[in-house]
């Protein structure tokens, strides 16, 4: 498919880690985008972390978020939700990474090179509203998200696996 308007060559290339195989790093050293083109890669942990090879599988990626510590919290037992949230969450972040990266080239000339690591993009989703008054210094009120049914409120803040 050609859509009016857009270029015949590539312009951005999203590359996200197969859990079942060892992760493939880019070539070209961060920082070093290769030409104009634009290099997207999601793993399950940041590159440059003691878990960078580690597989990131949506459960794995949901207990090192936090995610299963706010069901505990919130319904009183540890699970995983049944659905593949990391894996969207981290799609969607790819989206309008290479978007933005697109803009930028637009306006720079260069391309860029972007790494989405699962772990770190669902702790950002789940915190925001899970911190909620303990997200300043003072703090401003409790945790926990208090217009739920099944709020977390005052319960702390999520106990996530990673960083270890």
């Amino acid at each position: 498919m050609v859509v009016r308007g857009c270029p015949q060559r590539k312009s951005a290339v999203a590359h996200t880690a197969d859990p079942l195989r060892p992760v493939v790093r880019p070539h070209h050293p961060p920082g070093e985008p290769s030409r104009s083109q634009h290099y997207a890669h999601a793993a399950g942990f940041r590159g440059d972390s003691d878990r960078a090879d580690a597989a990131g599988f949506d459960e794995t990626v949901q207990a090192a978020s936090g995610l299963v510590d706010i069901a505990d919290r919130a319904l009183g037992t540890p699970l995983y939700l049944p659905t593949i949230l990391a894996d969207k969450v981290s799609g969607l972040t790819i989206a309008y990474s290479v978007l933005a990266a697109l803009v930028y080239r637009t306006r720079t000339g260069p391309g860029q090179q972007i790494e989405i690591p699962m772990a770190d993009t669902l702790i950002t989703f789940n915190q925001v509203e899970h911190l909620a008054g303990h997200t300043f210094e003072p703090a401003t009120g409790p945790t926990g998200y208090a217009k739920s049914p099944s709020s977390t409120t005052g319960r702390g803040a999520p106990r996530t696996a990673w960083p270890p």
